[in-house]
């Protein structure tokens, strides 16, 4: 530093100075130099501080700078995986498109399907109400022939009873002419066999005439 400030002396106005006017006394020539030096030096003190502060300027742009490229890597980095996660993203949303056309189409088909369904179950629903209008117009004909049925069978009943006590009386009556005629019966029956009676012994008596009378004929 120091032969730098004898070529700044060598090369300064001072210098120049000092050789034009050879006449100035020594002392007049030391406080030039020592102003000099101490000007000089104020200078390099304060380049020297303006250098350092530029150099810490320089460390903390560094720092900086290292700072900022560390938070580029990091957002290019944050960029890759964006960028590679919305490439995964735009494949998931392919498929889920895919999916949702898949869907809706299942969609379509399950509604057209549903519609042919509740179209069905109104057209059986209509068929049912038919059929059991039907059938309760056949229970009530049905009840009303019951009914009439019951009326037919309660008089045949009635009608039956009084046939039975009819046709009780007449088997009373039948059962006093049978008894009657088994009366005449038996009474006949006796007679015929006191007939038979007669007839066998008026039979055994003409054998024994017929017999006397063979053996008469004989002896003569």
């Amino acid at each position: 530093m120091y032969k730098s400030n004898s070529r700044i002396s060598k090369n300064s106005p001072s210098n120049r100075s000092e050789k034009s006017f050879a006449s100035l006394d020594s002392t007049a020539m030391r406080n030039n130099l020592q102003e000099f030096y101490k000007t000089s030096k104020d200078k390099l003190l304060k380049l020297k501080a303006e250098i350092e502060e530029i150099d810490n300027e320089n460390e903390k742009q560094r720092l900086e700078n290292k700072y900022l490229e560390d938070k580029i890597t990091d957002v290019e980095n944050s960029r890759n995986k964006i960028i590679k996660e919305n490439k995964e993203s735009r494949n998931i949303i392919m498929e889920l498109n895919k999916e949702k056309k898949s869907l809706l189409a299942q969609n379509r088909e399950l509604k057209q399907e549903i519609e042919e369904i509740e179209k069905e179950i109104e057209k059986n629903k209509l068929e049912n109400q038919y059929k059991i209008k039907v059938l309760q117009n056949d229970i009530e004909h049905i009840n009303l022939q019951k009914e009439s049925n019951i009326k037919v069978l309660k008089n045949k009943e009635i009608q039956e009873k009084l046939n039975e006590e009819k046709l009780e009386d007449q088997i009373a009556d039948y059962k006093k002419q049978i008894n009657k005629y088994k009366s005449m019966i038996e009474e006949l029956h006796n007679q015929d066999n006191e007939r038979n009676k007669i007839i066998v012994n008026e039979a055994i008596e003409m054998t024994k005439f017929l017999e006397n009378l063979w053996k008469i004929i004989v002896f003569i």
